[in-house]
Order: structure tokens, then C-alpha cells, then sequence
């Protein structure tokens, strides 16, 4: 999948501003003014902005199969983002005694009037809740324990 968010100074000669002078560096705290600025310090500004997009961009490509645009289609990046997240998060888990009303496949329901687990399954042609786990009655141990 195509990511069009790239890194900027990236390599290992990239001229940057050693990270402990950076840390340490006032402009940090009120940004760029008129004058000259110094390409180490604005190289080290741009590469960590450019990193932590990049990153972004390039784990919602992995995990959505999805081109990701530097296109300024803002919207559309916030909202791959958003189902990249869903879907990193695993299934959803639902408790009660219905099942949920808005499902996704794999999703759990814990059905708690009768004490059974169901995973929405898709075969691929329907969707249904598939028992997963089996309660039977307990089995009395000696002692009168379970």
C-alpha cells in the first residue's frame, strides 16, 4: 500500500540538531521569528513532525490495505485513522441479555441471563452469533463443591 507521508532527515548524516540541544533550545518554546534561523534546528522541527506522520500514515496502510494520500483530503486521513485504530483494538465486547445492535464480525456478546458467550461470525454469506463457550451444569465434587 502506497504511503505518500515521508520522512524528512532521515538518513544518518541527516543534519540535525543534537536532541540534547534541542531539548535545551528556547525558540523551541516560542517557535521561528524573523531572522535567521539555523538549518540544524529547523531540520531536527521538520524531521520529528515528518517522523511521527510518517509512522502514522504508514501503520494505517498496514493495517487498513489502504493507500494513504498527502493530499490535504483531511477527512478522509481522520477517518482511516480513526478505522485503523478500530481495528488495531480487536474485537468490541458486549454484556446484556441482547445481543448489540450494530455487531461487527468477531465481536463478542456475553449473554448474561443465561450465562453464554457468543462471536458474531460471518461465513460469507450471513452473519450470526455462534455459541462460544458451552454451559452445561455444574458437576457436583465431593464436599458438595464445584
Amino acid at each position: 500500500m502506497a504511503n505518500e507521508f515521508l520522512p524528512f532527515a532521515n538518513g544518518a548524516a541527516a543534519n540535525v540538531q543534537d536532541l540534547t540541544e534541542y531539548t535545551n533550545e528556547p525558540i523551541r518554546d516560542v517557535g521561528f521569528t524573523k531572522g535567521l534561523l539555523l538549518s540544524p534546528t529547523t531540520n531536527r522541527a521538520w524531521r520529528q513532525a515528518s517522523f511521527v506522520a510518517a509512522g502514522t500514515a504508514q501503520a494505517i496502510a498496514d493495517i487498513l490495505l489502504e493507500d494513504v494520500f498527502d493530499n490535504g483530503d483531511m477527512a478522509r486521513f481522520v477517518d482511516q485513522f480513526i478505522r485503523a485504530l478500530e481495528a488495531a483494538a480487536g474485537a468490541a465486547v458486549f454484556i446484556g441479555p441482547n445481543p448489540p445492535l450494530s455487531p461487527a464480525p468477531g465481536d463478542l456478546w456475553w449473554d448474561d441471563d443465561e450465562a453464554q458467550l457468543f462471536v458474531l461470525y460471518d461465513d460469507g454469506n450471513s452473519l450470526q452469533w455462534v455459541i462460544a463457550n458451552h454451559t452445561a451444569a455444574p458437576t457436583i465434587l465431593d464436599g458438595g463443591t464445584y
